[in-house]
Order: C-alpha cells, then sequence, then structure tokens
C-alpha cells in the first residue's frame, strides 16, 4: 500500500510504478538460475568441447560473479545519471543476451552471453532498488 507523503503521480500510476520496480526483483532469480534445468542437455550437446561439463557449469556461475563485479558500478552510475537511464537499456538488453543463448552453437558464445545477463542484472537491481528509495524516501522516526 502507498500511503504518505504528496506525489505527483496519480495513484493507479504509482501502484504501477511500484509492481515493475519490485518485478525488477524477478529478473534476479531468471536471470541467474532459469537455465539450471537445461544445463544436462547442454553438457550433451557440447560434449566434444574440451572441458565441456567446467563450461557448461560455469553458464550460471559466470552471471553471479559477473553481477557482484559490476553491481558497485551500476550504482555509481545510476547515482550520476538516474534510473530511467539504466534501467531501460538494462532489461532491453537483458531481453536480447538471455534468450540469445537459445540460437547460439559456441559454448563460448553462451558464456559471453551470460555475462552480458550478469551486467544487465546488476544495472536492474540496482536502479530498481534506488527507484523504490526515491519513490518512498525514508521517514525520519519521532
Amino acid at each position: 500500500m502507498i500511503t504518505g507523503g504528496t506525489s505527483a503521480l496519480s495513484r493507479p500510476r504509482q501502484i504501477a510504478t511500484v509492481a515493475a520496480l519490485l518485478a525488477c526483483g524477478v529478473s534476479i532469480a531468471l536471470g541467474l538460475y532459469a537455465p539450471g534445468p537445461v544445463l544436462p542437455q547442454v553438457s550433451e550437446t557440447f560434449a566434444a568441447v574440451p572441458n565441456s561439463k567446467l563450461l557448461t557449469q560455469l553458464i550460471t556461475v559466470v552471471p553471479s560473479f559477473v553481477f557482484a563485479l559490476s553491481a558497485p558500478f551500476a550504482g555509481g552510475l545510476v547515482g550520476r545519471i538516474g534510473c530511467k537511464r539504466i534501467i531501460i537499456p538494462s532489461v532491453i538488453v537483458f531481453v536480447i543476451a538471455g534468450t540469445l543463448p537459445a540460437v547460439l552453437d559456441e559454448l563460448w558464445a553462451i558464456l559471453a552471453a551470460r555475462a552480458v545477463v550478469g551486467v544487465c542484472i546488476a544495472g536492474i537491481y540496482t536502479s530498481g532498488l534506488a527507484g523504490i528509495h526515491r519513490g518512498h524516501p525514508a521517514r525520519r522516526a519521532g
């Protein structure tokens, strides 16, 4: 429920904005863990590639690692240029890079696409958190 404070946004728009920002949390789970169930098929498909078992396992690890490395930089960009200028391109590139592995036939290319997903998740997550804070600033107690 959205309460208190004055806002230039109408109530339905406030609700839509909050819902969109909270949906940013879903992108983290989707981006990081969605490929898990298909990893056995990926491993079978790329069995001829040297170190394919290790590289297949990295499909889930790489985005998490890149997310952890790029989140501080994404937060700095959000502070400098604003939430909207980060979240919109991050979502667009997230969708493209997230679906790209379905058509790629190189394991290294899939890993590169997953690394891009990690950067996009950092942009989405930090923008979402900053957007929630800007929409509902903390109030002083007392």
